[in-house]
């Protein structure tokens, strides 16, 4: 534990390195459980834990705000490690500008990469490439990308985020995510599954799609935009492209609720 209480603050001078390579039931790391760090070099997280409950948690409780002045590189590699979370019980993070999140050498094949209540300030782009094969799940809820954005993981989950830049959100295999809404997307968009379970959009908020769209549904199940919920829109084009490999699936709804509404203010295209 670091900054493990209400009120306990952590400051870091230099780089931080954390591998969690624990065994046994529960191997756990909390960077700022209740409390909060202050990052002034880089921050690398390996977890290679193969533990029934191996998460790192980062900024964790809602009392937890955590400051990243300088890079973060994270990564998991273990078949059955639990990923790396920031902000997972409500805490909130900031990165500072011209600062990035990547992925180290090892890869992020298993586990969660969520980012809850995370801010990125200024536009410097950001890429963040799961294993397309492997069981990873990217999550963000709740948090302000302040660049272009290049995020693929096999599952693909957001919810209520703004994404100021461009944003390329890609699902790449298996199961199904359904994600809440409540999202803005300020730049060109493009939405791609190429995996083999659904991809869903805007199920209970909208969705706010300031510029034009792009959809591609190129895996063997279906995509969803704005599937239960009112007051989706696209202020400029929206582009369809529905090449599935699917035998029983492979569709593309848009609207596909009777509580649903999706405005368009542009051009459709459909292929």
């Amino acid at each position: 534990y670091l900054a493990s209480t209400i009120n306990s603050l952590a400051t870091i001078g230099g780089s931080t390195e954390v591998l969690n390579s624990g065994t046994g039931n529960v191997s756990r790391v909390y960077l700022a459980n209740q409390g909060s760090a202050t990052f002034n070099g880089d921050v690398k997280l390996s977890n290679n834990s193969s533990s029934n409950n191996s998460q790192i948690y980062s900024n964790y409780h809602s009392t937890s705000n955590n400051t990243y002045n300088e890079n973060i590189v994270v990564e998991s590699y273990d078949t059955n490690c639990d990923g790396i979370l920031f902000g997972n019980g409500n805490g909130a993070a900031t990165l500072a500008a011209n600062k990035t999140v990547t992925i180290g050498t090892n890869g992020f094949i298993a586990g969660e990469l969520m980012f809850r209540n995370f801010t990125q300030i200024g536009a410097t782009m950001q890429t963040l490439n799961l294993l397309a094969t492997g069981t990873g799940r990217f999550t963000n809820y709740d948090s302000d990308w302040g660049g272009n954005v290049n995020f693929s993981g096999p599952r693909m989950i957001t919810r209520g985020t703004r994404y100021r830049g461009t944003a390329y959100l890609e699902k790449t295999n298996a199961s199904s995510d359904a994600s809440n809404g409540g999202n803005t997307f300020m730049g060109v968009t493009e939405l791609k599954n190429t995996g083999i379970g659904y991809f869903l959009m805007g199920n209970g908020d909208p969705d706010i799609f300031q510029s034009n769209l792009t959809m591609n549904n190129l895996g063997s199940h279906n995509m969803y935009l704005g599937y239960n919920s009112a007051g989706n829109t696209v202020a400029g084009d929206l582009n369809i492209n529905n090449a599935t490999t699917g035998t029983s699936s492979g569709n593309l709804y848009i609207s596909g609720n009777s509580a649903s509404t999706v405005s368009i203010a542009g051009n459709v295209t459909l292929n």
